[in-house]
């Protein structure tokens, strides 16, 4: 309490610095003394994936005996003996001995935990050329596929490649390039930011502009998605166009009151939706930082499973389906929906992991989830489980059950086509930093759960 004589003294400002000071020494003795004040916060490391099992696997062991001793031997290890446990099957397509899975029931993978511990013991050369890859080509071909194993070879090289970069006030946000959908959210976001959104753009008597204007930059957004195209194959000076403050200025002015036809957003045909990806996002004791997106494309990807190595495999070259006017090339990528980013402020105090699977709805709750924290006022718990909606490819818009029916009712009003949401949703997950402490959240529409020490 201050002395009542602060109090009588007529000084409000005096007053008001002095609780401002108090309060800052607060916090500062908490997070020092290893208690971060925001829920789902961590003080060293993090790791927020889809599942709770994934968040612990990621985290590997116990937290107050890490800090006492360091990682034991265990811990520095690749975790092969939980990816060997069974997991816990809550899907009611998976099948035991020819039968459905019942939720609670166990589902054991022994074939492909044997797969993953002969990777963790002999690196990633085990997969694309060495007694994996053999077993993989050969299970392919049996079943008809022409992959062959220099094919697998061949394509076992990680590539470097400079990441997108645009400025979103204190904060700089890096993305992947084509084939990836970095682009799209940065040209959505670089539109955005010139409307100085603040936690007051979702007052009552703001919130329907606010959200007619995300809308219609996501629909502009979807009529550049045919830049995805992989970046090490094709011109990137269309990209380098699209990520500046000029050409995002440029659609701004073309936001009205009104929605417009798809034709008005460049969107000459849609693509088809797909959702069969997971992301993980995992932040250090050192502050590295990573955010990373997988997919096999399509639910069950190809609908095909190697009997001797248990891998799923893919379907992603189904995104070459859509008529692009030139034909794909040996090696190329195809589009991908998939934005992993990372977004930090110049000094390096505040750093913001965010990534989702979902397909095709990726762009869309990247974008939100990032608008949330950042200008919303949200921190990273609601910025992830606010309600959201998606644009879809044809430009129809699509809200969760629970999104603000008036709201809906007025978008209607201002001409913009609402349809029914999607049985699946996009799961986000994200990390941010701030000052020593580590928030990390998994999107609980998923049941995900972060985990941290």
């Amino acid at each position: 309490m201050l002395p009542e004589r602060l109090r009588r003294c007529g000084c409000p400002a005096l007053v008001l610095l002095l609780f401002l000071v108090a309060a800052a020494v607060l916090l500062g003795t908490l997070t020092r003394n290893g208690r971060c004040p925001a829920p789902h916060s961590y003080r060293h490391g993090a790791v927020a994936a889809d599942s709770p099992l994934c968040s612990r696997i990621g985290r590997q062991g116990d937290s107050d005996k890490r800090q006492r001793d360091g990682p034991s031997e265990r811990q520095k290890k690749p975790p092969i003996r939980l990816s060997s446990t069974s997991l816990t099957a809550a899907s009611s397509v998976l099948c035991k001995d020819g039968e459905p899975v019942k939720e609670g029931e166990t589902l054991r993978l022994p074939v492909l935990a044997d797969t993953l511990t002969t990777i963790a013991q002999l690196g990633a050369d085990a997969f694309y050329q060495g007694p994996i890859a053999k077993k993989l080509v050969n299970d392919i071909q049996a079943a008809g596929g022409n992959l062959t194993a220099e094919d697998l070879k061949s394509y076992h090289k990680a590539h470097q490649m400079e990441p997108l970069n645009i400025s979103l006030g204190e904060y700089q946000l890096f993305s992947p390039p084509p084939p990836s959908g970095g682009v799209v959210v940065s040209l959505i976001l670089n539109i955005l930011k010139g409307y100085g959104f603040s936690p007051d753009s979702l007052s009552e008597s703001e919130k329907v502009q606010t959200y007619h204007r995300v809308i219609e930059a996501l629909k502009f957004g979807n009529g550049q998605q045919f830049s995805l195209q992989d970046s090490a194959f094709h011109n990137m000076s269309k990209v380098t166009r699209l990520l500046t403050d000029g050409f995002a200025a440029e659609q701004r002015a073309r936001i009205t009151d009104q929605s417009q036809p798809p034709q008005y957003y460049s969107l000459s045909d849609s693509r088809p939706d797909t959702y069969g990806t997971a992301h993980i996002a995992v932040m250090d004791i050192n502050g590295n930082g990573v955010s990373v997106t997988s997919s096999i494309n399509h639910l069950f990807g190809s609908m095909f499973v190697s009997e001797t190595t248990g891998v799923i495999l893919n379907n992603q070259l189904a995104d070459f389906c859509l008529d692009r006017g030139e034909p794909m090339q040996p090696g190329e990528q195809p589009p991908s929906a998939m934005t992993p980013v990372v977004l930090t402020t110049g000094d390096g105090h505040s750093v913001l992991l965010v990534g989702a699977s979902g397909g095709s709805m990726i762009i869309s709750a990247v974008t939100q989830v990032v608008m949330n924290k950042l200008w919303f006022g949200l921190d990273m718990k609601q910025a992830i489980e606010a309600k959201r909606f998606h644009v879809k490819s044809s430009n129809e818009v699509q809200f969760e059950e629970q999104f603000d029916k008036t709201v809906i009712r007025k978008l209607e009003e201002r001409k913009h086509k609402v349809v029914k949401p999607e049985l699946l949703l996009p799961i986000v997950q994200g990390i941010f930093r701030n000052q020593g402490c580590i928030q990390a959240v998994s999107d609980s529409r998923k049941m995900g759960d972060s985990d941290g020490y």
